[in-house]
């Protein structure tokens, strides 16, 4: 087999995963607004996303359309180093959707199904305070 440098291998890794934050941050934005149709929707825009990376650039398409798309920004990482500013972008906007989806989740009536930890709760008012009897 090839050797392969830890350094290397590490760049891999992080380039092909890179995409992942933005894709489970847009889902769960998407599972909590359209909670019925998030995953087709979803399905629909990640497919519609690698098409436009893999087709767009050998058929001209329109080059804004082709950077919009997040697949455009996996490189092929022995042959090219990755691009560890998409990298960044990806993993700020991935961390952003997800936490917008957990505020917005907190927020949704949805009873005692769903205990979400303290530090996300939203804060509660003090309890009132009881009067006590002079005479007790």
């Amino acid at each position: 087999g090839a050797s392969v440098h830890l350094g290397v291998a590490l760049d891999a890794m992080a380039n092909a995963l890179s995409v992942a934050p933005l894709i489970l941050g847009v889902t769960a934005l998407l599972a909590v607004v359209l909670a019925r149709a998030a995953y087709v929707v979803m399905g629909a825009l990640i497919g519609l996303d690698y098409l436009v990376a893999a087709v767009g650039p050998a058929l001209n398409w329109p080059r804004p359309l082709v950077l919009s798309s997040p697949f455009y920004y996996v490189h092929l990482v022995p042959a090219t180093s990755a691009d560890w500013a998409a990298v960044l972008v990806f993993l700020l906007a991935g961390a952003a959707t997800s936490w917008l989806a957990v505020a917005w989740f907190a927020r949704r009536d949805v009873g005692d199904t769903a205990a979400l930890p303290a530090w996300l709760r939203l804060p509660q008012p003090p309890p009132p305070q009881s009067l006590k009897s002079p005479f007790a």
